[in-house]
């Protein structure tokens, strides 16, 4: 056998670096920049989709990547049953579900990520037999929940076709009028706001079978509570973008409760700081709020009654690791009662009318779209905005989602 000598090997060796060296030249390698640009492109489109209570209708929109701009899907708009409310999609965004206050039951959809039509699975609408005021849909997108005007939560079990089946169990009990609810980021617990009493229900979920249990201490009462009969509940609520914490946007208080929530049991309790005053205290009744997916901002849509009354977007800077808010601007005459962030964290989108008279009457419903200040928040319009919708939320009763 003969060997190499080593002024060969070096030789050879030197030959394989710089082929392999050439290969690698030829082959292209994402900077982070580069990776990025990949992931976008690879990203499915993003829809609104909007409810009508008036029209029973669903409506779709595309949003454009870039500008944020809505245009309509090339789907007709969609029945659903009897005064559609809110709608709410997965974690996926294959699945979009509307709850109906009129039949009392909710719609599923199935959603073509190409296209953002919608098509029925079998047997939707799923019958609830009360009025439903809100839902949700858990992370693992194995469960949807709804809160019932007479008391209680649903849950529904998502099953391989898309349909629906109520979780034995159903509804479980809260306390009285309950209205928004919210799940936390790790799918662990579910908390519900009282809106009459100004409790908090909280829930731990069984992950394998959607039931819901108590959580020790609960239901919570809200501090301070409302003088003279004034509600101190909300019409909405929202975990923030890590999961932590729950924020809680008072009716009648005019004030904004943040509570840390125990990782290991879902007991919640205030934060330094908490609860937060809104700069107009007795003047302003907050409905809706909408978290920025990046933790930075907290925008809170209210009835803005210092000079007549007319929607205001109000906007907080957030803590995501104190969980402390520190209020920024409120602007006037935007938007109507609803807000939602886009997934990205650079949109903001809302249903309602900037003619609001202090009667809640709205002449020229719309759909406005946002970009947002990635420093402060501040907003502004999107290319569009408003766009042409029926959309006019009249007594908060219509419903707005933004796909991941």
């Amino acid at each position: 056998m003969k060997l190499f000598g080593l002024p060969r090997v070096i030789a050879i060796l030197s030959c394989v670096v710089a082929i392999a060296a050439v290969a690698l030249a030829a082959t292209p390698v994402d900077s982070p920049d580069n990776s990025k640009a990949a992931t976008l492109k690879r990203h499915p489109p993003r829809f609104v989709y909007s409810t009508d209570q008036a029209s029973g209708k669903v409506y779709g929109y595309v949003v454009d990547a870039s500008t944020g701009s809505l245009s309509p899907t090339g789907q007709a708009s969609q029945l659903a049953h009897s005064a559609p409310t809110r709608v709410v999609a997965d974690a996926t965004g294959h699945h979009l579900y509307v709850i109906n206050t009129g039949s009392k039951d909710i719609n599923a959809y199935i959603i073509d990520r190409k296209n953002g039509n919608l098509t029925n699975p079998p047997g939707s609408p799923f019958a609830i037999g009360q009025a439903p005021n809100d839902l949700r849909v858990h992370s693992s997108g194995k469960f949807v929940y709804v809160t019932v005007e007479s008391g209680g939560v649903y849950a529904f079990a998502v099953q391989k076709d898309g349909s629906l089946r109520v979780v034995p169990g159903s509804p479980f009990p809260t306390q009285a009028d309950p209205w928004g609810l919210s799940i936390s980021r790790n799918g662990k617990y579910l908390y519900v706001t009282d809106y009459g009493p100004g409790t908090i229900d909280a829930f731990s979920i069984n992950k394998i079978d959607g039931t819901l249990t108590p959580v020790p201490g609960s239901p919570f009462t809200e501090e301070p509570v409302g003088q003279g009969g004034c509600t101190t509940g909300a019409l909405e609520i929202s975990t923030d973008a890590t999961g932590k914490f729950l924020i809680v946007p008072r009716a009648c208080v005019s004030m904004i409760n943040v509570y840390r929530i125990d990782q290991s049991t879902g007991t919640i309790t205030d934060v330094p700081g908490s609860p937060f005053a809104l700069p107009y205290p007795q003047l302003e009744v907050p409905d809706s709020l909408a978290v920025d997916p990046l933790d930075r901002f907290v925008f809170v849509e209210d009835d803005y009654c210092y000079s007549g009354c007319t929607p205001a977007t109000e906007i907080w800077t957030f803590n995501g690791k104190t969980g402390f808010m520190q209020y920024q601007q409120s602007m006037t005459g935007v938007c109507g009662q609803l807000v939602r962030t886009d997934p990205s964290g650079k949109f903001l989108y809302g249903i309602g009318d900037a003619n609001e008279d202090s009667n809640g009457d709205q002449a020229n419903p719309s759909l406005w779209g946002f970009s947002y200040d990635q420093n402060n928040g501040s907003l502004s319009n999107l290319p569009g905005s408003p766009f042409a919708s029926p959309n006019s939320n009249f007594e908060f009763s219509d419903g707005l989602w933004v796909t991941p």
